[in-house]
């Protein structure tokens, strides 16, 4: 197995992206020898990876660890009361409105079947960029230094960071400050903040972890940043030849770097965002004897409103959107990029792309497993088993233009039936996987970030010539400072200039 790298052209005509439909239809048997089994185990990649040990998997503590990392998505909303119900029906917090933040263009199968959504593509793909761990330094790690990259562990890394300071390194004659400084520091050479405010706070929200526990983990990082920032923010293709405030020193910054300022700037400013899902904090849910998670708060997201998510949102919008999935520890804060599905019968399991060969009357379902929690308005059963593209992390690379394509594609086989009414209006379904995405969210659109000391850098304006503006560095330094941010203007600015 391994990552696809695919321009867009390609996407949909890979060789990972095509189904094996036949496969699928195994895997439908398999659900249908033993559902327990089935309903517990990964589902189908093209690759497999995670940010987790193997302990931390085996005990399910990556649950609570990727739970706690929400908050930052949800800016802490609490707003939906809930009320509990054992059916698989969409919940107060499951809005796919809310998501798309507009109305449905149709909830109704026939209608939707007839739009032609069975398969879409982003007409621009998210960039790949690193989730910089907390445990190298977030960007206060040396990604280019031989002498860094060596160093192990938060405790060795930083020793080797504080002993090779950057004040001290740029008076170093003839010394390569392109492979020898950070991306933080870089941007504080530019930006004149030589009391490195900024990277020193970086190392110091790891050492907060060290000394509670002796070491920082590594799954630890800001991909809650990298994600919408891929999509929101258009790639780096070039590097920037820059100087310090004082014009003293000439230095690069290379596109992953900027892909890691515009990272940051997403993790650590406000900005509004739509989400739907997302309440589970279990480790070990209650289940059926079969396998099915009865846990009210940790179904969610529905499989109709999964469904009308994926369909709209890339199919009719052609927008991105983020995925979370509790259970599952390699999806995590993941843009979608493309997909395309097929329907099968649930009694048969044959999978076709005929809808009305599909659908089998709710009366005539045998050996339903999910018949108790059926939506007592539906009427009818089909099955969908959806291939969705999603793009993945890498590390930060010193390439100085963005060769394409470079953006890292995962393929993953969702299975799942949905609920329809006599109408053929989707009102529910059920999920063939526990490890299924159950936290759908994205920046709103046409929304920006915001640091706290953006309206000061925003009076002034900069030609991209010369030094910055004092009301930048000023502005700059009281927020590395003050809120362990960089400003908005600046790195879009840079974005834009790396174009």
């Amino acid at each position: 197995m391994r990552v696809v790298f695919l321009s867009l052209i390609l996407l949909l005509s890979s060789e990972f992206a095509i189904a094996d439909w036949a496969q699928i239809q195994k895997d439908l048997k398999s659900f249908e020898h033993n559902p327990n089994k089935f309903l517990n185990q990964l589902p189908r990649k093209s690759l497999h990876l995670s940010k987790f040990d193997n302990q931390q998997i085996l005990t399910q503590e990556f649950v609570k660890k990727k739970t706690q990392q929400r908050q930052a998505c949800t800016r802490g909303d609490s707003s939906l009361e809930e009320t509990w119900s054992p059916l698989a029906i969409p919940r107060p917090n499951d809005d796919v409105e809310v998501l798309l933040q507009k109305p449905l263009r149709s909830k109704n199968i026939f209608e939707l079947n007839a739009m032609n959504l069975q398969e879409a593509e982003l007409p621009h793909i998210p960039w790949s960029g690193d989730y910089w761990p907390i445990a190298k330094g977030v960007l206060g790690q040396r990604p280019f230094d031989l002498g860094f990259v060596n160093q192990k562990g938060w405790k060795e890394r930083n020793e080797y960071f504080q002993s090779k300071p950057m004040y001290q390194l740029i008076q170093v004659e003839n010394i390569d400050l392109n492979k020898k400084l950070s991306p933080s520091e870089k941007y504080e050479l530019f930006v004149g903040d030589m009391n490195s405010f900024l990277t020193q706070h970086m190392w110091l929200e790891g050492k907060a972890y060290y000394d509670q526990s002796g070491q920082v983990e590594e799954w630890m990082g800001i991909c809650h940043g990298w994600a919408p920032a891929s999509y929101m923010l258009k790639g780096p293709q070039k590097t920037l030849h820059l100087k310090s405030h004082d014009q003293s020193k000439e230095f690069k910054i290379y596109p992953d770097e900027l892909k890691g300022l515009a990272s940051y700037l997403w993790a650590t400013s406000s900005f509004e965002s739509a989400y739907v899902g997302g309440r589970c904090e279990t480790k070990d849910p209650e289940k059926d004897k079969n396998g099915r998670i009865t846990e009210d708060t940790c179904f969610d997201s529905n499989p109709a409103t999964w469904h009308l998510a994926v369909t709209h949102r890339v199919g009719l919008q052609k927008k991105s959107f983020i995925i979370d999935a509790t259970y599952d520890y390699e999806v995590w804060n993941q843009p979608v990029v493309a997909y395309h599905f097929k329907y099968f019968n649930t009694n048969t399991k044959k999978v076709t792309d005929d809808l009305q060969a599909a659908i089998t009357q709710r009366t005539d379902l045998k050996n339903d497993i999910f018949f108790k929690y059926r939506n007592p308005a539906s009427t009818q059963i089909v099955g969908v088993a959806m291939r969705l593209g999603y793009v993945v992390e890498r590390e930060a690379d010193d390439h100085e233009t963005e060769p394409p394509p470079y953006s890292s594609v995962v393929w993953v086989d969702y299975l799942y039936d949905l609920e329809l009414n006599k109408e053929g209006d989707i009102i529910g379904g059920e999920w063939y996987s526990n490890l299924h995405p159950d936290f759908l969210w994205t920046p709103k659109d046409n929304t920006r970030t915001h640091s706290h000391y953006d309206n000061y850098a925003e009076q002034t304006t900069w030609s991209g010539e010369g030094p910055l503006p004092e009301q930048w560095t000023k502005a700059s330094a009281a927020s590395h400072y003050n809120h362990k941010q960089v400003l908005t203007p600046i790195i879009n600015t840079l974005i834009e200039m790396a174009q």
